[in-house]
């Protein structure tokens, strides 16, 4: 990581000794970009392994920046890396980098709470499949059990003679109901 810095910063120091002696150097995004486009070889718009290399930065670091684990540096992943070196040699950070990174970093929060909460979601969504199916399982549980116990209640009622069909109750004996008598007119004698 110190080789990278010192080549970045040579360069700088080269271009403009007695101002570098004055004031620190500010690393903006032109610097940034500049650099970037330095190592990018290729020009397909991402660090290789082997560009990292070439301009010096560790496989460590290179882990550490690649954000969505393809292997590559993008430009924006550049970008967090290049502030994130700046800073760590006690350097001054334009406020354009700084802008930049930050609406990075922002926007990867953003995309990474919507991923969490989308996979929330379908976690939620499996555990409600799973307790529906349950449920459905307990009703055709109990749905067999039932059938269950009327063949044998059926079985019973074969074997004690019984043939009314299944799942109909015996009728209780019907007496017939005397009819009503008729009471008098409520006169008496006469």
């Amino acid at each position: 990581m110190k080789t990278t810095l010192t080549i970045l910063f040579a360069t700088t120091l080269l271009a403009g000794t007695g101002l570098a002696q004055r004031q620190a150097p500010t690393h903006d995004m032109s610097r940034a970009q500049a650099f970037f486009r330095g190592g990018d070889r290729d020009s397909d718009g991402k660090l290789s392994q082997a560009e990292t290399r070439a301009l010096g930065v560790s496989h460590v670091l290179v882990r550490k920046h690649d954000a969505n684990g393809d292997g590559f540096i993008d430009k924006s992943e550049f970008y967090v890396a290049y502030r994130s070196m700046v800073q760590a040699q006690g350097e001054s950070v334009g406020g354009d980098l700084d802008n930049e990174v930050t609406r990075i970093l922002a926007a990867r929060k953003a995309a990474k709470e919507k991923a969490d909460a989308e996979a929330r979601a379908k976690h939620a969504e499996r555990l409600k499949q799973a307790e529906l199916q349950k449920v459905e399982e307990a009703r055709k549980a109990a749905a067999a059990r039932k059938a269950e116990a009327a063949r044998k209640a059926a079985e019973a009622r074969k074997k004690a003679g019984e043939t009314r069909p299944e799942g109909q109750r015996p009728q209780k004996e019907r007496r017939p109901t005397p009819a009503p008598q008729r009471r008098g007119s409520g006169r008496v004698g006469g």
